[in-house]
């Protein structure tokens, strides 16, 4: 199989949607799929990259956002005839084409671009407006988002679309759309080492005199990458800090990874409010070897996203991925109407909530790591075999007419 992976930008580090593709890329290529990347609007560059691959890394094409549409559909279009792909995989987020998200124009140039081909379509987010937490100026943007991405993947005609949450799927389903899920994997590669002695050595310039001797002493909680400004994290810290009276021990909360601006105002927050009760600490951005020991030395993960979404954050999904028991204290985001469906069930992810605290204080038993990269690849393989074999109508109606079975279970 030969899969041409779709996506707006591919700047490492920097654009989410393009790291996935990378990482996923990986796996597929040991499992004899042949990938390549095309980045049809990168802003970080000004002139066009090509990447060739070599051994089982995928090709990379990125189209710089400051070339006209013609010219790069142009350019894609060649690149796309070059590696004659079995199917192209659209990895899509609306705000990787405009800055507010409003793709007008962008259902046309896509249907030109991939005519006769095989699509797969990826939600990695849709449109704003659907949860109780936006206001009017919000709604209004998202009512135009979501007549743009419903328009655009049925002008596509996907033989099967994907997505990473049941609230995506739900929200889908009622525009008219059949997905299915598949869940993000982690962004940090498992390292097999447990010496954490460069988080130590952090520690001790700020006068934690903690060792592997006296590590028991100590509960460790840890935020990794962006921190959404919504979390009020005082409710789940104050819960934490009798836990830590109770049992005698010190709790430290540390965070690692590009916090952004709403981190740095909670690890100040968190400073001023409990002191030395509770020590806090900014790690920085560090590689991802270094992260992936950072994981592994954690008590337990603190998500910042909310609980209806929490199976979008690739933060999360790193967390778990490395065995990490996580809470998540938001629980802030509901549909405007009908019920919000519920996270996929996993035993190490936890609402921030009393459930939380007795499974801590009971002593959790988290399994070893186990990366899904390796597995979300086999079911990715699976799910585009099965579909570019399928005879069965297009599954896309008009959210009045009758919705179709879906292609795949």
């Amino acid at each position: 199989m030969r899969i041409l992976f779709l996506c707006s930008a591919l700047e490492p580090g920097r654009d989410g949607v393009g790291d996935y593709c990378r990482l996923l890329s990986g796996p597929l290529a040991e499992k004899g799929v042949q990938c390549a990347i095309l980045a049809l609007n990168d802003g970080s560059i000004s002139e066009v990259y090509r990447g060739e691959s070599a051994g089982p890394k995928p090709s990379l094409i990125r189209l710089p956002s400051r070339f006209n549409w013609p010219e790069r559909l142009r350019l894609a279009s060649a690149a796309i005839h070059e590696f004659q792909p079995d199917c192209v995989s659209l990895q899509f987020v609306c705000y990787g084409f405009h800055p507010k998200g409003l793709i007008f124009g962008l259902a046309p140039r896509l249907r030109q671009l991939l005519a006769g081909l095989p699509v797969h379509i990826m939600f990695h987010e849709l449109w704003i407006g659907d949860s109780t937490t936006y206001g009017w100026k919000d709604r209004a943007v998202g009512y135009f988002q979501k007549r743009l991405i419903l328009h655009t993947a049925r002008r596509l005609r996907p033989v099967i679309v994907h997505t990473t949450t049941p609230v995506y799927r739900h929200l889908l389903r009622a525009g008219g759309i059949h997905s299915e899920l598949l869940p993000l994997f982690g962004n940090i590669p498992l390292v097999q080492s447990n010496e954490p002695s460069w988080i130590y050595n952090q520690l001790r310039r700020h006068h934690i005199d903690i060792t592997p001797a006296n590590r028991d002493k100590f509960i460790f909680a840890g935020i990794f990458g962006s921190v959404h400004p919504e979390l009020d994290p005082n409710p789940f810290l104050d819960r934490l800090l009798q836990v830590a009276r109770k049992t005698e021990r010190v709790p430290v909360l540390l965070a690692v990874g590009r916090i952004g601006a709403a981190g740095a105002r909670l690890l100040a927050g968190v400073a001023s409010r409990y002191g030395a009760d509770l020590p806090c600490f900014g790690l920085g951005e560090q590689p991802p070897e270094l992260i992936s020991q950072f994981l592994q030395t954690l008590d337990f993960g603190i998500a910042t996203s909310p609980w209806a979404l929490i199976e979008k954050s690739g933060a999360t999904a790193a967390m778990l991925d490395h065995g990490l028991p996580v809470a998540v204290p938001r629980d802030d985001w509901r549909l405007r109407s009908g019920t919000t469906p519920q996270p996929t069930p996993n035993p190490l992810l936890f609402r921030g909530d009393e459930t939380f605290f007795a499974a801590f204080e009971s002593g959790f038993s988290p399994p070893a790591p186990s990366p899904r990269l390796s597995e979300i690849a086999d079911r990715l393989i699976r799910a585009l075999s099965f579909a570019n074999r399928s005879t069965q109508p297009d599954n896309f109606q008009h959210p009045s007419q009758p919705m179709v079975t879906p292609r795949i279970a």
